[in-house]
This record gives C-alpha cells, structure tokens and sequence, in this order.
C-alpha cells in the first residue's frame, strides 16, 4: 500500500479502536476547543485593554529583584495565556530564552502576534503544559514566574512542587496574583475600578497561610511572602518568592 494512505488509516484505525462513537468524541472535542478558544479570547482581551500597565512593572520587579537584567538562561512563565508577561519580560533581559507555558494551546497566536510586535519572537517559545505535570526536566529551568495562575491549579502544592523540581540548583521561582509592590497606587486603582463587579475579591493573608504551609511540605525554607501595601485602600494581591 502507498505509505501516503498508510499514514492516513492510522489514526483513523486507532479512533476506531479506542472510541466507541467517533462523532461524540468529535463533537465533545468540537465544544471543548471552541471553549479553550473563546476563553483565550477573552483574557487576551482583559490582559491588553485592561491589565496591560501591569506586566512593564511587574517585570522590572522581578528583573530588578533576581538580578535577571544580564543574566544568561531559560525562564518559563507557568500559566502565561497570552504571552504579555514574557514579552515584557524580554525587555528587561537580555539573554533569557522565555517559554509560555499554558494547558490552552489557543494561546499560541496571540503570544506569537506580541513577540513579534516586540520585536522578540527569537527569545519566545510556546508549549502547551498543565502547571501539575511540567513538561521539562529536572533542573531545568534558572527562573519560573506565574501571575494569576496558581488559584486555577488543580492541585495547588503539586504546582509549586513541579516548579522547585523544574528550577535548578539556586533557580528562583515568583508566584502570585494581583500588582507588583513597584506598581503606583494610581495606576492599580485605575485597573481595580476598570475591573469592578467581575474580580471577586479574595483574602491575601487566607493565601499567604496556604503558602506557608506548602513551603513546609516541600522543604522550601528560602522563601519570602509579598502583600505589597497592605495600608492601601487598594487590592494588590499576594507574591511569593522562593529559590532551590
């Protein structure tokens, strides 16, 4: 048989063999990607309309606070979405390779989209990856960040515990939600009055003991928990840093 037919019977000979009703997995696949697609959609919207004056801040933090600016290596953002956090990023690095790692492949274009706007598409990479199940090796990683990510995870302490087992020896890992401590006050009630009705609110210190706790149980004991100004009328969220 031509091998050109040969490649085309497979997966339809394994669809037949491991799925009793080809067009229910069809259509449930169908109504799934389609949900992946709008949900990239909208948070792409979110990210560039609303949080956009966000990421510049945050990545000045955590190049300043790292001592990223010259330094040479791999960063993966663990829940990046649309790819804002690495392209900011890359402005404040000059060697680190980024990998947007995130379990909705419809991310993909818009990352693509930005890192070419920026000019920085050879120093951005893209993988789908669920935050429980990193798709990397042991001691991979020199840098791991994640923003707005972790409360998704389905197993919180298993998230962190991919993360520390990714990071190399002395890699150093930020995690957290919400605005950088470097961020303005006027800047961050301008997005949270934009935001309004459709941000539940949530209790940094709720967070701040989960964290605690799974730091004990991994053995992480270099760490530090960020509620950057807790005085503020407004919501900055929570940060926590930690190194291998």
């Amino acid at each position: 048989m031509n091998k050109k037919y040969i490649g085309i019977l497979i997966p339809i000979i394994a669809l037949l063999l491991f799925d009793n009703n080809p067009q229910a997995s069809s259509l449930t696949n169908y109504r799934q990607e389609s949900k992946d697609s709008l949900a990239a959609a909208s948070m792409n919207k979110a990210a560039t309309q609303v949080l956009d004056p966000v990421y510049p801040y945050l990545a000045s933090y955590i190049a300043d606070t790292f001592g990223l600016k010259n330094y040479k290596g791999v960063g993966i953002d663990v829940g990046g979405g649309a790819g804002d956090l690495v392209t900011a990023l890359c402005k404040y690095t000059r060697n680190i390779y980024w990998i947007n790692a995130d379990i909705n492949p419809w991310y993909l274009p818009y990352v693509n989209q930005k890192a070419q706007n920026n000019n920085c598409i050879h120093r951005i990479g893209f993988i789908k990856a669920d935050a429980t199940d990193l798709p990397f090796k042991d001691d991979f990683a020199d840098v791991i960040v994640s923003r707005a990510s972790f409360h998704f995870w389905d197993n919180m302490e298993k998230g962190f515990s991919e993360m520390k087992r990714v990071l190399k020896p002395g890699g150093k890992a930020i995690v957290g939600r919400g605005f950088p401590p470097n961020m303005p006050n006027d800047r961050a009630r301008a997005i949270r009055e934009k935001q309004n009705h459709r941000i539940t609110g949530y209790d940094p210190e709720n967070f701040a003991k989960k964290f605690k706790i799974i730091m004990r149980d991994l053995d992480i004991n270099d760490y530090t928990i960020i509620i950057p100004k807790p005085k503020s009328t407004v919501q900055y969220g929570i940060w926590i840093l930690f190194s291998k």
